[in-house]
């Protein structure tokens, strides 16, 4: 299981909270189909969660990872356009 803390302004997460979540009856069976790994064996999807729009998301690893690392790119991008101006 690989966990992901992508966002600057949540409090420290903890994967206790990620498996309470992913073993709750209501959402368990829609990830029954998706291999989210565990502490001894990689994952091959990973939950994204939007937290702007209040959506979760499951994708391949890969994808995931090119997600996030395309997202704090365009971050980083507009962080260092707006500094131009301080």
């Amino acid at each position: 299981m690989t966990l992901y803390k992508c966002c600057r302004c949540t409090p420290e997460f903890r994967a206790s909270d990620y498996l309470v979540y992913i073993q709750h009856p209501a959402v368990s069976p829609f990830l029954a189909h998706y291999d989210l790994g565990t502490s001894d064996r990689k994952a091959q999807h990973t939950l994204i969660l939007d937290r702007e729009q209040h959506q979760l998301f499951i994708a391949p690893v890969e994808e995931a990872e090119l997600f996030l690392r395309e997202q704090w790119l365009e971050s980083q991008v507009k962080n260092d356009q707006s500094s131009k101006y301080l």
